[in-house]
């Protein structure tokens, strides 16, 4: 089961701030979490979608740098 999408959703309620995180995988099953920080939502939102999908290199070598077998 791989994860093929990561979405998030932001709602402002009088006082307070939500976001609501959807993932779907490859299997057609979905999740759905919720990050919300009071005062700092869009942090929270950039680190969701900064660390949902590695960066080239990382998937490339791995986080340790040593090459992994590429995706399927």
């Amino acid at each position: 089961m791989r994860i093929t999408r990561i979405e998030t959703f932001k709602f402002w309620v009088d006082w307070c701030n939500w976001l609501f995180v959807r993932v779907d995988t490859d299997e057609g099953v979905s999740g759905w979490g919720e990050g919300s920080l009071h005062g700092a939502l869009e942090s929270v939102e950039t680190a969701i979608r900064e660390m949902a999908f590695p960066p080239l290199w990382m998937r490339a070598f791995g986080r340790s740098g040593a090459p992994v077998s590429p995706p399927r």
